[in-house]
């Protein structure tokens, strides 16, 4: 119906319109006029002017005011995406473009959850900010006088005495990997510069401002005190509520180990921690770790889904403070259910968050 139109959007715009509530009657006649004259060749049919012309041009100038009647379209969008079309795969709203142009008006698809992942990283999604990616080479222990390396399914657990008898770092882990994919496409896709960097459990801020080649950056730290040396450096002495350490996560005397579940069979427990601050000579740093490699690329597929981050969302009361402008400083944990020998993600629970509240606000919601 719509030239250049893909499929799944053309689904979109005809569930709109076959919404018996998408009224009055101009609804349907400016969206459907906006999609006919879709293009760069058609931006001054898209004016202010030609709509009124094209559409309105019986009635009055005062009655018909163009950007009020696109407001209350879009208001109508809005419910129609609240209510019947909340499961579709794509947003619409209307979009009003430069005044010195005479408000030119495009159609505009975004995917569902758009918004809330705009509102999560936004720091990071900064004009100009390039986001500087520094993730921990996992700990392996080598077999002595031999070529054989051994890495346990608790990625930093405890190891041989002496470390110059085990330390390697052959490659990096899938899950850590899967993360770094899906954050990269994210900033990529939306014009940020990503710079991804290994380091060691021995790396310290010295080692991260040799490779800081512009002032503006920002940061996402992956892994855990043990193998990621930066990640040390930002996780100690801060006011977080939760702190990470080489084998656990804990909050005061409560530590959250990586462990079989409790109540169900061939279920194991795994934790993940993510947190946000402003960094140190540096713009925002966001921090994900984990001793758990699965556990840290299930936040990477949440993080990075508007879908699956609106799912969260809505059934996570505690995380309701996403639809709104998020503080400086926070930490949500994660709890994941993992079956199949720790590779599948079957559930995902939000354990506590802390300081996800208005402004000049710290509390803690208990789970």
């Amino acid at each position: 119906m719509f030239p250049g139109l893909e499929p799944s959007r053309e689904a979109t715009i005809q569930a709109i319109l076959a919404w018996k509530k998408f009224t009055p009657a101009y609804a349907e006649w400016v969206l459907k006029y906006l999609l006919e004259n879709a293009g760069p060749a058609n931006r001054t049919k898209r004016s202010q002017a030609a709509i009124r012309e094209k559409l309105f041009r019986n009635e009055t100038l005062v009655s018909c005011n163009v950007p009020m009647r696109v407001i209350r379209i879009n208001k109508k969008l809005e419910a129609f995406f609240a209510g019947p079309g909340r499961s579709l795969e794509w947003r619409v709203r209307i979009k009003t473009g430069d005044p010195d142009a005479d408000n030119q008006y495009d159609v505009i698809f975004e995917p569902f959850g758009e918004e809330l992942l705009r509102r999560f990283w936004a720091r990071h999604f900064t004009p100009g900010e390039l986001t500087r990616v520094a993730y921990g080479e996992p700990l392996f222990w080598r077999v002595p006088d031999s070529s054989v390396y051994l890495r346990t399914t608790e990625k930093n657990a405890p190891g041989p005495t002496d470390p110059k008898d085990w330390v390697t770092y052959p490659f990096v882990t899938l899950g850590d990997l899967g993360l770094l994919w899906n954050v990269g496409q994210l900033l990529t896709a939306r014009g940020i510069a990503v710079d991804i960097n290994a380091y060691r459990h021995e790396s310290t801020l010295v080692h991260l401002r040799a490779a800081q080649k512009v002032h503006d950056e920002n940061l996402l730290l992956v892994g855990t005190p043990r193998s990621n040396g930066i990640v040390r450096e930002y996780a100690k002495n801060f006011e977080f509520k939760f702190t990470i350490d080489e084998t656990s996560i804990s909050a005061g005397a409560e530590p959250f180990v990586d462990r079989n579940h409790p109540g169900k069979t061939d279920v194991q427990l795994a934790y993940a921690v993510v947190s946000r601050r402003p960094g140190i000579e540096i713009g925002t740093v966001t921090i994900v770790a984990s001793n758990n490699g699965r556990a840290i690329q299930a936040v990477g597929e949440l993080l990075t889904s508007g879908k699956l981050l609106t799912e969260l969302v809505t059934r996570e009361p505690q995380l309701s403070a996403l639809r709104r402008e998020l503080p400086d400083r926070f930490q949500i944990l994660f709890e994941f259910e993992l079956t199949d020998q720790g590779t599948f993600v079957q559930s995902t629970r939000v354990v506590d968050v802390w300081n996800l509240a208005k402004k000049g606000k710290k509390h803690t919601i208990a789970n």
